[in-house]
């Protein structure tokens, strides 16, 4: 094989790696997503109670809304979770660059980054 010819990587790691980048992407999203409809959902409830501008009821709605936004955002931990996806993935993706680049780089050092991944994975979970 010539010296510039890079290798390709199993679909397996491949699929994997692709994976955890689309969960990071998901929970990152679900993270920013929740984060603004939350606040932004706070502050018309704030700036009502100085102008009064929602019909009656509405205001208690969106205050239950912001407070179940919230809620989720703290205990879904979808900013640790896109965090740590993002961080395996990375892991996959330096051993996916050398076993393309480096002969000496074998499909179980590929394994043993997953591995790692996968223990990226677990270490950010909550006790």
């Amino acid at each position: 094989m010539p010296e510039t010819d890079a290798r390709t990587v199993p679909q397996n790691i491949s699929d994997l790696h692709d994976a955890w980048r689309k969960w990071s992407s998901i929970w990152n999203t679900t993270n920013l997503s929740a984060g603004i409809l939350s606040t932004a959902t706070a502050t018309i409830v704030a700036a009502n109670t100085a102008h009064h501008f929602l019909p009656r009821g509405c205001s208690t709605t969106l205050a239950v809304i912001a407070a179940v936004l919230t809620f989720v955002v703290g205990t879904l931990s979808a900013q640790v979770k896109g965090a740590s996806f993002e961080t395996a993935g990375r892991e996959l993706e330096k051993a996916m660059f050398l076993y393309r680049n480096d002969a000496s780089v074998t499909v179980s050092d590929l394994g043993k980054a997953a591995a790692r991944g996968i223990d990226i994975l677990n270490s950010s979970k909550k006790p």
